[in-house]
């Protein structure tokens, strides 16, 4: 009997260890990357790939996002395809100038580590590539690899996006021989 109690007991013990061993280190699917998220990120200002995983609008509920949302920031580079729920007083002649993107645009980023929040803040601001519509950005970035992306416009309601600081994906590209 005394074999039985001491064998339910350490199943319970490794149990309740293999329980909170799962929880602290919960992974997190991103695309093709799994990233830890109790796992300490290497934040670099200046050169970094936010996977955007949700869209929260001002005044509508937030949203989950497809793959392929992103803002990337390296160096002095800024690209990103970002989606756009929200109040617009801007006419669009395209349909795709509802959307926040940018190509190789230039920017001028400005960052520090913001005490109160525990992780680094980047400001900056760029103009969309359809319109001549500046958009100012801010993006907290914090150890645990989580981002916050809040995007503000004269001529848009703000919005928020949250996602991962991940690997940049790589594209290979294909080379036939003849």
């Amino acid at each position: 009997m005394k074999t039985m109690k001491r064998f339910f007991s350490t199943v319970a013990v490794v149990a309740v260890l293999g329980i909170f061993m799962v929880s602290c280190g919960t992974v997190v699917q991103s695309g093709n990357n799994n990233v830890t998220v109790t796992q300490k990120v290497n934040v670099n200002t200046s050169d970094f790939y936010v996977e955007v995983d949700r869209i929260i609008p001002l005044g509508f509920p937030q949203k989950e996002t497809l793959d392929g949302y992103f803002l990337s920031v390296k160096g002095d580079t800024l690209n990103c395809m970002l989606p756009y729920i929200g109040k617009a007083n801007l006419s669009f002649a395209d349909e795709n100038a509802i959307s926040i993107e940018a190509d190789d645009y230039k920017i001028s980023p400005k960052a520090y580590y913001n005490e109160k929040k525990k992780g680094y803040q980047v400001d900056f601001n760029f103009t969309n590539r359809y319109c001549a519509e500046t958009f100012d950005v801010t993006v907290e970035l914090y150890d645990s690899g989580y981002a916050y992306i809040r995007v503000s416009s004269a001529y848009r309601d703000m919005i928020q996006y949250h996602g991962m600081v991940t690997n940049r994906p790589t594209i290979k590209k294909i080379i036939k021989k003849k």
